[in-house]
């Protein structure tokens, strides 16, 4: 355990930062959401690819956890880029895909017209062999302890012993 960082030297920005630096980004730089979130989940799906399977996810079975905000669509974006280097990606949405809306719901219309495997939470079945968990369920907006579906996912990803890689 001594490889891993505690929360307490783990750097951070707060909330409200993050907001500003959404806001700063958006006017001051003109860097839009769907620029923003394609550079997130580019990076995060080349830092799965390179951190877990040494630079080749061909065949490597991964789990992208999404949710119907900008995480999820970093998320979505990781899953496309993995889906094109050759990995098996099975998407999990945590909300049904009519509450998607602006650039994940983009992101997600992407994936289906690319055929990939995009499932809700309880269609997904006993197949739970995978390599990696890659979550992008909620960001900086969550309120209080994760409750329903988002909670089920949650508590269903820790209980699966694979490694994980969180987009926050």
């Amino acid at each position: 355990m001594s490889n891993y960082k505690t929360v307490s030297n783990i750097p951070f920005i707060t909330k409200q930062e993050m907001i500003e630096v959404d806001r700063l980004m958006v006017k001051k730089y003109h860097i839009s959401l769907i620029q923003m979130m394609e550079n997130a989940g580019r990076n995060l799906a080349s830092l799965a690819r390179n951190l877990f399977f040494h630079g080749d996810v061909s065949n490597k079975k991964i789990f992208v956890l999404a949710g119907h905000g900008a995480n999820g669509g970093g998320a979505l974006v990781s899953a496309r880029h993995l889906i094109n280097w050759g990995a098996d990606v099975k998407i999990i949405i945590s909300k049904d895909e009519t509450e998607f809306s602006g650039v994940p719901k983009i992101q997600l219309e992407i994936l289906k017209n690319m055929c990939a495997n995009i499932f809700q939470f309880n269609q997904i079945k006993n197949d739970f062999n995978t390599d990696l968990i890659i979550e992008g369920l909620v960001g900086y907006s969550l309120n209080g302890s994760p409750r329903g579906t988002l909670k089920d996912i949650i508590e269903f990803a820790n209980d699966l012993p694979v490694k994980k890689l969180s987009l926050d």
